[in-house]
């Protein structure tokens, strides 16, 4: 009888490791199932992707006026010093230059700095009045 029940329990723990072993692959399958069934998702989406791209129709050629950039007043006083401040350090770099330019400017007063604010301010409101001509005529 001994014999016969460790041999009934031996069996028994067959069928539980066996049924284990199913129950895992069961649960991979669903697992791996899972994740086709996102990726065909997924694949759906893309093939039923549409996109609608609108572009501007046509934008209008900017005339000379426009190309021309606004210069704030360092810039212009930097062109009309530049090449003083050149000739007086002919071994200078450009760093070099741009920063004695930048401390000159620094060092100048606001009577100084005036000219050069009120032409880059003339040529502001004619640049702003060109554009809106300009877009006013192209509606």
């Amino acid at each position: 009888m001994r014999l016969e029940k460790e041999k009934a329990d031996e069996i028994l723990k067959e069928k539980d490791e066996l049924l284990k072993r199913k129950a895992e692959e069961i649960e991979n399958r669903g697992k791996a199932q899972e994740k086709l069934d996102s990726e065909i998702k997924k694949l759906q989406k893309l093939k039923e992707f549409k996109p609608n791209l609108s572009l501007p129709i046509v934008q209008p050629h900017p005339t000379k006026e426009q190309e021309k950039k606004l210069n704030p007043p360092y810039i212009l006083w930097c062109k009309e010093h530049s090449n003083q401040i050149k000739s007086e350090n002919p071994k200078a770099e450009f760093k070099e230059i741009s920063n004695i330019l930048g401390a000159k400017w620094k060092d100048l007063s606001s009577k100084e700095k005036k000219p050069y604010e009120e032409k880059y301010q003339a040529e502001r409101e004619l640049y702003l009045k060109v554009l809106t001509q300009k877009f006013r005529n192209s509606n």
